[in-house]
């Protein structure tokens, strides 16, 4: 009769103790689930701060680039010079220094490029060309920031639409 009369105290207390023990249940998940959300948001938010660096910089570089004047690198005036290296460097310097969108964009192949594209400017002075590479690379920046940007509740449900 031992364990019936456990039985018959748990049956009886059972509504005490059994709220306090789903809600304990409740709020572990609920923490597990912000905890959760919350990385993903740091995650996102680190991104967003890469992509928008990656942009400066580039930019900086273009309108720096554009403001040299002389027959190419070799020819330009000392402080020209100076900016120049300073802008390349920290364009450099950002796209090896990113740590969350490694991923999304093919960095080295893109400082390659606009490192090319300079040389080609500096040869020809085609600015429209130059403007055209600027243009090409900061449309895969922002498309590849768009493109990690997690799909709104709405865009999941329109899965069969796309």
């Amino acid at each position: 009769m031992h364990s019936a009369d456990a039985w018959n105290l748990i049956h009886l207390t059972m509504p005490v103790w059994s709220p306090l023990a789903s809600g304990l249940v409740a709020a572990f998940i609920v923490h597990l689930l912000t905890q959760s959300r919350e990385r993903e948001r740091w995650l996102l938010d680190s991104k967003k701060q890469e992509f928008r660096e990656l942009l400066i910089a580039l930019s900086e570089s273009y309108v720096t680039v554009l403001s040299l004047i002389g027959p190419g690198i070799a020819g330009l005036a000392p402080p020209d010079e100076r900016r120049y290296k300073d802008s390349v460097d920290n364009l450099a310097r950002v796209v090896r220094s990113r740590m969350f969108i490694v991923g999304d964009l093919q960095l080295e192949n893109m400082l390659g490029l606009w490192g090319l594209s300079i040389d080609r400017y500096f040869t020809s002075r085609d600015e429209a060309a130059l403007n055209a590479e600027y243009k090409l690379l900061s449309d895969q920046v922002i498309e590849a920031a768009a493109r990690s940007l997690p799909k709104t509740g709405t865009q999941r449900l329109k899965f069969w639409r796309s």
